[in-house]
């Protein structure tokens, strides 16, 4: 079952997510310079650093607000990669037996799967990572 993130301006499911051993609070970042916009910085997560992209700015959305409710997900430990995106928050867990799949938007990256709309009318575009994790703009953090 997905666990479902939300950001900003979109929101996102996650696939092959497990709660919580891949979702946690968001710890302190250390800024690294000379990176773009939105590489949020670099954080310590039980012990292991970990790169963090604020997905929301990565998408070209407003910056994931650094509050309470703000979650890193570990997206890259079950390819060997330390890589986390920052969430706003996160849904839980939600099957999508009552939920319509859409076809992806024409213009929509490679790591833009299947849409998903639930009975509230709630759009979700599920996440592949291994996708997101091999795309060039994503692994290029440098300005």
């Amino acid at each position: 079952m997905p666990c479902w993130a939300s950001s900003p301006a979109r929101t996102t499911a996650c696939s092959n997510c497990p709660i919580p051993a891949k979702c946690c609070r968001c710890p302190p970042l250390t800024n690294v310079p000379l990176t773009k916009p939105w590489f949020a910085g670099v954080a310590n997560v039980r012990g292991a650093l970990y790169s963090v992209v604020d997905f929301s700015a990565f998408r070209g959305g407003e910056a994931t607000p650094r509050n309470s409710e703000a979650r890193l997900l570990l997206v890259g430990s079950r390819h060997g990669i330390n890589s986390a995106l920052l969430v706003n928050r996160t849904l839980g867990l939600k099957g999508l037996a009552d939920m319509t799949e859409e076809a992806p938007a024409d213009n929509a990256p490679a790591w833009s799967g299947a849409r998903y709309v639930d009975p509230s009318g709630q759009a979700w575009t599920r996440l592949q990572i291994k996708s997101l994790l091999d795309d060039p703009e994503f692994l290029n953090v440098s300005n």
